[in-house]
C-alpha cells in the first residue's frame, strides 16, 4: 500500500483503499482592489523596463504595442502568483523581463503569433525576411525606362532575361523602330 505525503487511507467494504486528497492550506486571497492597487504602485516600473527592451523598435505603434502586451501579460502573471499565495511585488523586474522576452518571442496575451504565417513578425525574425508594400505601377514603367538606355552587357542580358522569367509584366517591351526622318 502507498503510504505517502498526499496519500491516505479511508476504510473501505474489503479494507483500506489508497486514495489522493491534495493538502493545500487555506490560502487568504486579497481582494481585488488591492490587488489592482499594488500592481498600479509598479506599473510605471513594468512600464520603463519595457520600453528599455523595446528600445530598438523605430515603429512608435509597434512599440507601443509591445509595452501594451508587457504590461497585459504582467497583470496576467501577477494575479496567478497572487492566487498561488505568492508576492509578485518582491520580483518585479524578473517579471518584466520575462514578459518582455515572452512579447519578443511572439507571445500574447491571447495567445501566440502563428510561426508559419508570412505576414507574422514572429516568422518574418525568425527566418530573416521582413514584408514591405510592392512598387507602383507609375514607378515600375520608370524604372524600366531608365534601365532601357543602358548598353547591352553580358550581365544586362543575363538580368533581362531573369526578369522576364520570373516576372513576365515586368520585362521590357521592345521598342518600336523609328522612323528615319526622327533621329
Amino acid at each position: 500500500m502507498l503510504q505517502g505525503r498526499f496519500t491516505h487511507t479511508e476504510p473501505s467494504l474489503g479494507g483500506t483503499v489508497p486514495f489522493e486528497r491534495p493538502m493545500i492550506a487555506s490560502l487568504s486571497v486579497p481582494s481585488l482592489t488591492k490587488v489592482q492597487s499594488e500592481f498600479l504602485t509598479v506599473l510605471p516600473r513594468i512600464t520603463r523596463h519595457a520600453r528599455c527592451y523595446f528600445r530598438h523598435v523605430r515603429c512608435q505603434h509597434k512599440k507601443a504595442d509591445f509595452v501594451s502586451e508587457v504590461v497585459s501579460i504582467c497583470w496576467k502573471w501577477w494575479l496567478r502568483l497572487v492566487q498561488l499565495g505568492r508576492n509578485p511585488g518582491r520580483f518585479v523586474s524578473a517579471l518584466a523581463t520575462y514578459a518582455a522576452k515572452a512579447v519578443h518571442c511572439g507571445r500574447r496575451v491571447c495567445g501566440q503569433l502563428k510561426a508559419k504565417d508570412a505576414m507574422s513578425e514572429r516568422a518574418q525574425q525568425r527566418h530573416g525576411f521582413s514584408v514591405g508594400k510592392l512598387l507602383d505601377q507609375s514607378t515600375l514603367s520608370a524604372t524600366i525606362r531608365s534601365l532601357r538606355p543602358l548598353p547591352t552587357t553580358h550581365v544586362h542580358r543575363c538580368l533581362t532575361r531573369l526578369v522576364s522569367c520570373r516576372f513576365p509584366v515586368l520585362a521590357p517591351q521592345p521598342q518600336p523602330a523609328l522612323p528615319p526622318d526622327h533621329r
